[in-house]
């Protein structure tokens, strides 16, 4: 998932940006240490406002997960803007829209921990909850999902 917290790494320069994030740890294959580090980047300028447009989902994920170079990548379009001035609290939302379990997002647990925002939904005030709640429902039958009991993205 790429939410509002990963929007700092496009702000790198030097050759960390050139590394990308292949070699997470900066080569260690340690993905805290890539956490980590985009935790720091927040908490160094946070942003004023985020403001998510254009979101879209890839059940096939981010290497479309075929050998076929030419297949249709699987794309789900939301629908939907979100914006917020807490990056972790977008991205809980985003997180939650998409289906996935907020465990399953290491990032914001330690964004949380760091003190970058709240990842916790039952204190994110949601305006338009109900909307929210009938815009997952548009999205479950617009896009089935791609597993037995899934929403509509892979791991539910």
């Amino acid at each position: 998932m790429t939410g509002a917290l990963k929007l700092h790494w496009g702000s790198m320069l030097g050759l960390l940006e050139k590394q990308e994030h292949a070699g997470y740890g900066f080569g260690t294959g340690d993905v805290r240490l890539f956490l980590d580090y985009l935790c720091a980047m927040n908490r160094a300028r946070a942003f004023d406002i985020v403001i998510m447009d254009a979101l879209t989902a890839n059940r096939s994920g981010p290497q479309n997960k075929v050998a076929d170079f030419d297949a249709k990548t699987d794309f789900i379009l939301v629908n939907a803007i979100l914006c917020s001035r807490d990056s972790v609290a977008i991205d809980t939302v985003e997180t939650l829209l998409g289906g996935y379990q907020l465990d399953s997002i290491p990032l914001l647990e330690s964004a949380f921990r760091d003190g970058i925002g709240i990842n916790k939904p039952a204190y994110i005030d949601l305006k338009g909850f109900d909307k929210f709640t009938k815009h997952k429902q548009w999205l479950r039958e617009s896009y089935p999902g791609c597993d037995a009991g899934s929403y509509p993205l892979e791991n539910g």
